[in-house]
């Protein structure tokens, strides 16, 4: 996975070793939360949008 916003990869590598709250913050301007798919293992984004629920 490379994780690229304005041109400048900000991460590579694989998934679960780069995939972070704090990435999708920062590249996408997205809050969410990461967790482990239940079913796959793998990285699960859960996306809140721009603003947390209250």
């Amino acid at each position: 996975m490379v994780a690229v916003h304005e041109r400048t990869a900000f991460a590579q590598g694989r998934p679960a070793d780069i995939l972070s709250e704090a990435l999708v913050k920062q590249v996408f301007g997205l809050n969410c939360r990461i967790i482990a798919d239940p079913f796959f293992g793998t990285p699960l984004c859960i996306p809140f949008g721009r603003e947390l629920p209250q």
